[in-house]
């Protein structure tokens, strides 16, 4: 059986899936086991669901239990910007028919939002629209396109696929690289100029990128990293794991909570806010300020604001080789 990964973009303007209509009827797939369930964080989410019989659509959209994603900001936002973006979503396990072609179709595919306060209202049904196009890198491929509304100030999501056009079936399961299964974007307003939008990428993924620092005293800084380089000027990062040492005191940092990251074209460079557990001689974190090979570090207050300056001594920034040593 051949399973289409697609790209799930929540845009401002539309909720969209894709992969393309196929004879065999999805809902005779076999479910895949949805694993464990996330943490108590997440109890208020509805209960996962599966697709109904009586849904007409040839599409099937399969999510387990590990969809969980973390707000992020698009390039070139810069670090003020990306400390307010704390939210989380969950898109909720279970199985979801999703439209192959046609326009305005009614359509609600589970997304669950909690912010550091706790649970936040989630989005409600929107509209889609779906069918096949010739794209540039993909070539012919099955698309959905819609809007799902979040509260009343006019916020919403967008989300898109893209995937084969030889079979309508995405799975989801919280591991996608940015760009390449799953994209999630989000609007605070109705008119969703750019400094209004945000990304909601997958949480947990397996870094590539390693920026490391030595300083003054023996402190020292690694940061693991996910780092993508897509066409026309466009790239992505975020840190997936942070460790080194401040006034004699290790530290290791993998929430993303906690892993803030900002960056330019292509992402090629990119600035870093780290909080710790708990504060270190005073200071909240770290903060990169554009991790090039003249890197400027601080020590930050827990807003992320910088307190004293440190001094690099060394940089190793080695591009898609793997996580620091």
């Amino acid at each position: 059986m051949r399973v289409c990964f697609a790209w799930l973009l929540v845009f401002v303007m539309g909720l969209s899936a894709a992969c393309a209509p196929t004879l065999k009827d999805p809902k005779d797939r076999t479910p895949v086991d949805p694993g464990p369930p996330p943490g108590p964080e997440w109890d208020h989410c509805p209960p996962p669901i599966d697709a109904s019989d009586a849904e007409v659509w040839n599409g099937l959209l399969e999510v387990t239990n590990g969809a969980v994603y973390c707000q992020r900001p698009q390039q070139y936002d810069d670090m003020a910007r990306a400390l307010l973006l704390r939210k989380q979503m969950r898109l909720m396990a279970g199985r979801y028919r999703l439209p192959t072609k046609g326009e305005d179709h009614v359509i609600d595919v589970p997304f669950c939002l909690r912010d550091e306060q706790g649970p936040i209202d989630s989005p409600t049904s929107g509209t889609a629209s779906a069918g096949t196009q010739d794209f540039f890198m993909e070539g012919l491929s099955w698309w959905v396109r819609g809007t799902q509304p979040h509260g009343t100030e006019g916020a919403h999501l967008n989300w898109m696929t893209i995937g084969s056009e030889e079979d309508p079936y995405l799975l989801i399961d919280g591991s996608e690289p940015f760009s390449h299964e799953l994209q999630i974007s989000y609007c605070d307003m109705a008119s969703c100029d750019w400094e209004d939008q945000s990304l909601f990428t997958a949480c947990d993924v397996t870094p590539n990128t390693c920026d490391r620092f030595e300083m003054e005293d023996g402190d020292a800084l690694s940061l693991d990293q996910y780092h993508w380089v897509g066409p026309v000027g466009g790239g992505f990062a975020n840190i997936t794991e942070a460790r080194g040492t401040l006034s004699g005191q290790s530290f290791t940092v993998s929430n993303p909570a906690q892993l803030i990251m900002s960056y330019g074209h292509h992402a090629f460079t990119r600035s870093a806010t780290v909080f710790f557990d708990t504060p270190i001689q005073g200071a909240c974190g770290l903060f990169v300020d554009e991790a090039t090979y003249r890197s400027t570090i601080w020590t930050v207050d827990c807003d992320g604001t910088p307190i004293d300056p440190l001094v690099v001594t060394n940089e190793v920034h080695e591009y898609q080789q793997g996580p620091c040593p």
